[in-house]
């Protein structure tokens, strides 16, 4: 009896010291690994997908200039992620001269108003000196110090501007070719609008335009409408998506989306008159209609009121998108 408990004793140590070992080997394998090397010979790659290796060896991902530590990395996993902050302060020189060097291609707007790059969002719009003139901020980063994010912001700063100017260019050239007086104090109000204002909020100035204004502003492609003075050619779904972000950076709130292009959609009271006149529709009851085809059915609808009381045409409510018991 004393040796059998002697040997089952000697076989839990060895037991132990084996779990031990494997642990090494295998849990703390980073730490075993990373400890063999100079920390300037360590070999810190980042593939196309921003997966970040040290030593063949994954510490996490690489999203944009923001370094995100795989979730499962414990305590023998510092080392590890040590090596890789450490490698990644050198290597995001490199990777803001890529950004710097990239086409307009490379960058695109997301939803909420962040500026994606390389499937990672980079910066994010904010509120500048005008609607059309939004300020680029960069996201917080470890890795990246103040010279190297000005150089990061002055990129997206160019690209951002590019980008509206070529996504909405009917109203800069409207803002930038408009006649003197009259017509450029509607060209200034259209650009804060975003392509639409309310005939009311610029009533004087519409009944100060002369026929030459008029005119001058119709080649611009401004239409004078019974209700709204708007650019048609701003009423396009996705430019209507970039004119609703647009006004959530001026206004300093949170993207949402609005109306995509539909003839009408609810009106949600929650929302103000300055949101959907950004989006190129008027709140009308309880509806809120695309403002070409509020104009178009007003004007069907004027004509026919010439001679008196009239009964409404069966197409009214395909016209303005709206259910037949909504069109009075």
């Amino acid at each position: 009896r004393f040796w059998q408990e002697r040997t089952r004793a000697v076989e839990d140590r060895l037991s132990d010291a084996l779990h031990e070992r494997l642990t090494q080997e295998f849990v703390d394998r980073p730490s075993t690994v990373i400890a063999r090397y100079d920390p300037s010979e360590l070999v810190t790659s980042i593939g196309l997908d921003g997966e970040v290796q040290v030593q063949g060896l994954r510490a996490g991902v690489l999203e944009g200039f923001r370094f995100r530590p795989d979730r499962g990395a414990g305590e023998g996993s510092r080392p590890l992620l040590a090596a890789a902050n450490r490698a990644l302060r050198e290597l995001v020189h490199e990777r803001v001269q890529a950004l710097e060097e990239e086409d307009d291609g490379a960058f695109r707007l997301g939803p909420a108003a962040e500026v994606v790059w390389r499937g990672a969002s980079v910066a994010r719009l904010v509120t500048g000196q005008a609607a059309l003139a939004p300020q680029v901020d960069v996201l917080p980063s470890d890795l990246v110090d103040p010279p190297l994010r000005e150089r990061i912001r002055r990129r997206l700063a160019d690209w951002a501007e590019a980008h509206l100017r070529q996504a909405l260019a009917p109203l800069f050239v409207l803002r930038e070719r408009a006649p003197a007086g009259t017509p450029r104090g509607l060209a200034f109000a259209l650009a804060e609008g975003l392509g639409a204002v309310s005939r009311r909020a610029v009533a004087q100035q519409v009944a100060a335009l002369t026929g030459e204004d008029r005119r001058a502003l119709g080649r611009l492609g401004v239409t004078v409408g019974r209700f709204a003075v708007f650019l048609p050619s701003l009423l396009k779904p996705e430019t209507m998506r970039l004119r609703a972000r647009l006004h959530a950076v001026r206004q300093g709130l949170r993207p949402e989306p609005g109306p995509d292009g539909a003839p009408s959609v609810p009106n949600d009271l929650a929302r103000p008159l300055a949101f959907y006149l950004a989006c190129g529709y008027l709140p009308l009851g309880p509806r809120a209609v695309r403002l070409d085809r509020l104009e178009h059915a007003a004007a069907r609808l004027s004509r026919l009121a010439r001679t008196g009381p009239f009964v409404a045409p069966r197409e009214a409510p395909a016209i303005l998108g709206c259910p037949a018991a909504e069109l009075p």
